[in-house]
């Protein structure tokens, strides 16, 4: 009957289509977010890999984009690529990306602008020098970590202003496997230790040592 009551039925898909999209914005607002592809009977298809690759790194440049005073990346992989997907990302005047990585990691050769294989670290020099003469002080600052080849932090930070992200996987493998990001319910701590290394780390290209306005 037009204009009559609601059945049972048509009422209980609509508590259903109600109850999904709740969990769905519930997830979409969580401090949290798993990457990667979850196994199933089949392999994965390279498409679906490299979707699940770009979600995680859609996800990581959302919050980059929304520090206004801060931003941190802890990585001992982090590397030329990802200054270039991540670092570079924040728009605002006020944010100087400082990044903490690691000397194993500058070793690993990549392939260079010509094809030829150079060290990350070398690459990673050459970039940031380009783009001083294009950000000025919004140039990415880069430090090694104490450690050599283990680097004392082994963990993977990213800091939002007062935030601090806990990432499982290196930002240089974000989506290839299952792996967890998760803001951690005491960032003064993390924020902290991050402070006191960055203090003890040695500049990219070897230049003065880090003041302690740099705080964390």
């Amino acid at each position: 009957m037009v204009g009559g009551p609601v059945d049972d039925r048509a009422r209980k898909r609509l508590r259903r289509l109600f109850i999904q999209r709740r969990a769905r914005e519930q997830r979409e607002q969580a401090a949290q977010r798993l990457f990667g592809l979850l196994p199933s009977s089949s392999s994965s298809a390279p498409s679906e890999i490299e979707t699940a690759r770009k979600e995680a790194q859609d996800y990581i440049v959302d919050l980059v984009r929304r520090a206004r005073r801060r931003l941190i990346f802890v990585d001992p992989f982090f590397g030329p690529r990802e200054v270039r997907l991540f670092a570079l990302q924040n728009p605002h005047d006020d944010v100087t990306p400082r990044i903490l990585t690691g000397l194993l990691g500058l070793r690993t050769l990549s392939v260079g602008v010509q094809g030829f294989q150079v060290q990350q670290g070398l690459q990673l020099i050459a970039d940031l020098k380009a783009l001083e003469t294009q950000l000025g002080r919004r140039t990415p600052v880069v430090r090694i970590m104490p450690g050599q080849d283990q680097s004392i932090i082994h963990d993977r930070y990213l800091v939002i202003d007062d935030e601090v992200w806990h990432c499982g996987p290196s930002f240089n493998e974000l989506g290839e496997r299952l792996g967890l990001i998760i803001k951690v319910p005491n960032p003064m701590q993390i924020r902290l230790m991050i402070a006191r290394v960055w203090l003890a780390s040695q500049p990219l290209s070897q230049g003065s040592p880090p003041s302690a306005e740099e705080d964390a």
